[in-house]
């Protein structure tokens, strides 16, 4: 080991400027726990994002279907309770639509008889 410490300290003595192996690892490993944290955090904030995506677009269809009551005298609904995105996107006799597009991230969404609009994939 003094062979090792005496060849570091030669080596520095003489002018020659650089990292030693052991301190490229160190900072190496540093950098990795914080990438790893930095990745798990960032996980977190995404699936937040969706799930407060979802909710917004379910309540925009909420909003939509209570439009689409005041104007027809009932709610969008087929058999099985799912909404008909046409009725919602394009009424007959509405100008504008209740909805410009219908949200694609709450995929199958239905409406029950009260008009309480409920979503398949939204966590």
């Amino acid at each position: 080991m003094d062979d090792l410490d005496n060849r570091v300290a030669r080596r520095r003595r003489s002018g020659q400027r650089g990292f030693t192996l052991i301190e490229l690892l160190v900072v190496i490993a540093v950098l990795s726990v914080l990438a790893a944290i930095v990745i798990f955090n960032v996980t977190g904030v995404v699936n937040r994002g969706n799930t407060a995506a979802c909710q917004t677009d379910l309540k925009t269809v909420q909003t939509a279907s209570d439009a689409y009551f005041n104007d027809n005298g009932r709610y969008p609904t087929t058999t099985g309770g799912a909404v008909v995105p046409n009725d919602l996107i394009k009424p007959v006799g509405t100008n504008p639509p209740y909805l410009h597009s219908f949200p694609t991230s709450t995929g199958t969404v239905t409406i029950d008889a009260n008009g309480n609009a409920t979503a398949a994939n939204c966590p």
